[in-house]
Order: C-alpha cells, then sequence, then structure tokens
C-alpha cells in the first residue's frame, strides 16, 4: 500500500508542477501522504484550489477495473 500511495502523490504532483502550473506552482514539502505547495501569487485561489483537488481526489483505478476515490484534507494558505 505504501508504493501505491506514494505513486499517487508523484502522479498528483506532476499532474499539478510540471503539466498545469509548471512556472507557477513549487513543491515546499512531500511528506508520505501529503504535499506543501507553493502557487504564485499571479494564480488566484478561486483557479488554484478546484483544479488541485479535481487532480487529486480524481478516480483512480486501483487494479483490475477497480476504481476508487480518496478524498483529502486540505488547508489553505495566503500570503
Amino acid at each position: 500500500i505504501q508504493g501505491s500511495v506514494a505513486n499517487l502523490m508523484a502522479w498528483c504532483l506532476i499532474e499539478i508542477l510540471v503539466k498545469t502550473w509548471p512556472d507557477k506552482a513549487s513543491l515546499i514539502l512531500n511528506a508520505h501522504d501529503g504535499a506543501t505547495l507553493a502557487f504564485s501569487n499571479w494564480l488566484s485561489r478561486d483557479t488554484v484550489e478546484p483544479k488541485v483537488r479535481a487532480i487529486v481526489e480524481q478516480e483512480w483505478e486501483i487494479g483490475q477495473g477497480v476504481t476508487m476515490r480518496f478524498p483529502a484534507d486540505w488547508r489553505v494558505r495566503t500570503a
């Protein structure tokens, strides 16, 4: 299970940091099942939060046709 959690985290981080906002987002801290990210002040919370939630809480295939959603806990800090 730990490997699966790490894979899900990696896929989410790649989608957010590399594909969606490559020059406007940074990884501050990566923990086992959580991450702290920073976003450019040029991006509004109304833009970032729903997109990040959609990426993280999407339905994932976890095995032979079995899909599952993993709800997340969120803490948002603004500067």
